[in-house]
């Protein structure tokens, strides 16, 4: 698909989600959820374990039933369990769902029979999946002998035989290296351009999440904003200045008594400050704040993770229950 033609399709919603909620007992988990996803986009689910957005994605494969709200597809309702919809439908979860006694030919081929694809076509499109993985060359090899990363491409690729229109990712490269990250994605992009599938991806990791054309974030069960990656870091503008100490509170308490700034609690041990000129500030707090009490300081450029906090009160790696939902 050339960008001319997303471009065109981005005000049509293929995937939109209104009002969704859903509960374990007593415990909110979706309150008011809401997304709208236009026809070949990359979107972003980004929060903290806990935040509803894997739940979300359990909802859209109908594995538990929606307690409220509206799902539509092509502007449509439909229920998660509808046949029309799941044939739409590809699925990587959040651990790999291979077959590790089978090799990753094998693997595939089991997934194009379950899928009911036409013997004509299986050759070629197994022989697709295993280039657009890029493990041609381990097609006879087991599963249980390829890397994370490559089982990870061999799910994305299975989940792909059939041709969907939209897919699912539950934190796509979690346990990743970078090398493996970097493969993944570029695998995921190319299935965008090749097959105009739209992407629905759940993520906790802010470098994840600026691979996404857009980004719905995510706190207690409600999309709190949706814009690009570009626009949420617009919010950000200022320098930030990261103060390492021994105790984040008492370190941010003097910064605001002594220079009347306001700092954020990054973690026990770190602060951040947004400023315009952070450059001009280091000295300062420096001279300013208790001998000894700073260990590092440093300047960096904001982030996605430095916007969800300011946008939430929280960090991504906030655990808001006990286990993601």
């Amino acid at each position: 698909m050339t960008e001319a033609a997303r471009q065109s399709t981005m005000t049509i919603p293929l995937l939109e989600l209104e009002g969704v909620s859903f509960s374990f007992g007593d415990r909110k988990v979706l309150d008011g959820f809401g997304v709208s996803i236009p026809q070949g986009e990359i979107h972003g689910l980004l929060g903290p374990n806990g935040s509803g957005k894997s739940t979300a994605l359990s909802l859209l494969t109908g594995l538990m039933p929606a307690q409220g709200g509206r799902f539509s597809l092509r502007g449509k309702s439909f229920r998660a369990d509808d046949r029309s919809y799941l044939e739409e439908l590809g699925v990587v979860f959040q651990s790999p769902s291979i077959d590790l006694s089978l090799s990753s030919r094998e693997n595939l081929m089991l997934a194009a029979r379950l899928r009911g694809i036409p013997k004509s076509e299986v050759r070629e499109k197994v022989a697709w999946a295993l280039s657009h993985a890029d493990l041609e060359s381990r097609a006879g090899d087991k599963a249980s002998q390829l890397s994370g990363g490559m089982l990870r491409r061999l799910d994305i690729a299975r989940a792909l035989l059939h041709t969907p229109s939209i897919l699912l990712l539950d934190e796509p490269t979690s346990g990743l290296d970078e090398a493996a990250f970097r493969a993944t994605w570029t695998g995921i992009e190319k299935a965008r351009e090749e097959r105009d599938v739209t992407v629905l991806v759940a993520t906790h990791r802010a470098d994840e999440a600026e691979r996404c054309d857009r980004i719905s974030v995510i706190s207690a069960g409600k999309n709190i904003v949706t814009d690009s990656p570009a626009n949420l870091r617009n919010q950000l503008k200022a320098d930030l200045i990261v103060i390492e100490t021994q105790s984040a509170n008492h370190i941010k308490d003097e910064i605001q008594k002594n220079l009347g700034l306001v700092a954020t609690i990054e973690s026990k041990t770190s602060v951040v400050i947004e400023c315009a000129k952070g450059h001009e500030l280091i000295p300062k707090l420096v001279a300013n704040l208790p001998h000894g009490s700073l260990q590092t300081v440093s300047l960096r450029q904001p982030t996605l993770a430095d916007v969800f906090i300011k946008i939430t009160g929280s960090t991504l790696d906030a655990l808001e229950v006990s286990s993601d939902a």
